[in-house]
């Protein structure tokens, strides 16, 4: 059984703008978002994202493992992204996570993946 899990990152943000690259302690907020995941029982992280924000996503990661996908919709379309990171990447059971969300529990996480 194939697990990915899709995060929607992106840079646009009225409340505040470019969020995921704010620092917390020694890691951004999307490094922090990306080590939990990799704790995970999870086979692919996927950054979903619009075309040209990639670029924002690598400077976020820092040289982590991950892929991202774009897709040509605009920012407030997350249903776009999502369609367009399923037909790239295949999988079995797919994570929906927010990509300023910090807190992500593996065991938690690990447990729904086993239901």
């Amino acid at each position: 059984m194939r697990v990915t899990a899709l995060v929607f990152a992106r840079p646009e943000s009225t409340r505040l703008p470019k969020k995921h690259s704010r620092m917390i302690g020694e890691r951004t907020l999307l490094q922090w978002v990306h080590r939990n995941l990799r704790r995970c029982r999870i086979d692919n992280v996927i950054y979903c994202t619009t075309l040209g924000d990639e670029h924002y996503i690598d400077r976020c990661l820092n040289k982590s493992s991950y892929s991202i996908s774009t897709s040509n919709v605009s920012n407030s379309n997350v249903i776009g992204r999502a369609k367009s990171a399923v037909e790239q990447f295949p999988a079995d059971i797919y994570l929906i996570v927010s990509g300023d969300c910090p807190l992500i529990d593996p065991d938690t996480v690990n447990r729904m993946i086993q239901m």
